[in-house]
């Protein structure tokens, strides 16, 4: 009795696992499936009915995927080209740069804009299959002020317009901070979905601004001041720059007498633009929020990077002394290129579309379409 209790139970299991399989043979093939069949069909010059054998599928299934594959070109039939009978190629264009234009449009506000634009409904799943098609898809979306002003664009170009001028004659200034925090690396190579970690410093060290200047040939000269820049402070960086023979700025139209910088408060006293004016010396204020037109705001990430280069974290150095190494090699670095691509040609003509066009990753902007 007990045996034919077990043979009655292996019978039921069997039975169990058969409809197992014969449920996974009746499932769609995933994509890799159907690529390793193909690969066996096309390169290695396999047989259908081989394939049929290897893969525990009908002849006539790999015939359809032979067949599906030299028609539409894809391996999942899911992604098979689409006929779209009731949405034209005109209409399915329309609907992916409405997308591009208006990446945070919701589909029924798109459905509602389809109907209006071309008296025709359109159903949700279509149109999210037509951004599927267009490798477009639902993202977190990024919010970034960016407030740039074409007016202040207008007026910039406009005053340097009015200024003769070339590459030599202009110097651009701005202030920095810098701890060894900026100097700590922040990424490195690891297992692809393992945590990297790393043992590394935790301790700040004094922070140190600086403020800085450059001209076509490199970087000026720097001013160094712990904590930040004071408006007498920078008055008196501002006065030692333009006095100090080694620094080379003459009257204009003579070298470095154009001094540009950004419009920062502790820049824009009218008692510092008179100062500069009265020694023969003109002064310019890039737009707010544009420092895609500032070489400086390049040179400051090539500082960075050096930094990140050059500092070995838990030791006793001195930040400051791999900083005066970084700047001196950076005061040899010819930065005809960088002004260049912020705009600032070498005939004397200044190109803010060149300067817009960068890409403003660079910055910290990120662009959304």
């Amino acid at each position: 009795m007990l045996k034919i209790q077990t043979i009655y139970c292996n019978v039921i299991y069997l039975k169990k696992e058969m409809e197992k399989i014969q449920e996974e043979l009746h499932k769609h093939a995933h994509a890799n499936t159907r690529a390793h069949c193909l690969y066996g069909f096309y390169a290695l010059g396999k047989k259908k009915s081989e394939l049929a054998t290897l893969f525990h599928k009908d002849k006539k299934t790999i015939g359809n995927w032979v067949k599906h594959y030299e028609i539409t070109g894809n391996l999942n039939p899911s992604l098979r080209n689409t006929t779209h009978t009731k949405v034209t190629q005109n209409q399915r264009d329309w609907i992916i740069q409405l997308f591009k234009k208006k990446p945070v449009l919701f589909q029924r506000e798109a459905a509602r804009l389809f109907f209006v634009e071309f008296s025709q409904s359109i159903s949700l799943s279509s149109i999210g299959r037509i951004l599927r098609e267009a490798n477009m898809t639902r993202q977190v979306l990024e919010r970034r002020a960016i407030q740039v002003s074409l007016i202040d664009i207008v007026r910039f170009t406009k005053e340097l317009a009015e200024i003769p001028w070339m590459v030599h004659n202009l110097v651009f200034l701005d202030e920095i901070s810098i701890d060894n925090t900026d100097m700590w690396r922040t990424r490195g190579y690891g297992v692809k979905g393992d945590r990297l970690y790393f043992r590394g410093e935790f301790s700040r060290k004094v922070r140190t601004s600086l403020l800085c200047f450059c001209d076509v040939e490199g970087m000026t000269n720097c001013y160094v001041t712990e904590g930040t820049f004071t408006r007498e402070i920078f008055v008196n960086c501002l006065r030692s720059f333009i006095l100090e023979k080694q620094n080379g700025v003459n009257v204009y139209p003579g070298r470095r007498s154009i001094f540009i910088m950004d419009g920062a408060k502790i820049h824009t006293d009218e008692n510092i633009t008179l100062y500069l004016r009265s020694l023969g010396l003109y002064v310019l204020f890039l737009p707010a929020y544009s420092p895609y037109f500032n070489p400086i705001e390049i040179l400051f990430g090539i500082m960075k990077q050096h930094l990140k280069s050059s500092y070995v974290e838990n030791t006793k150095q001195d930040p400051k002394v791999i900083l005066g190494k970084v700047i001196k090699q950076l005061s040899k670095k010819n930065l005809s290129d960088i002004f260049r691509k912020c705009g600032y040609g070498e005939n004397g003509i200044f190109n803010p579309g060149v300067g817009v066009s960068q890409d403003l990753d660079w910055y910290g902007f990120k662009r959304v379409a």
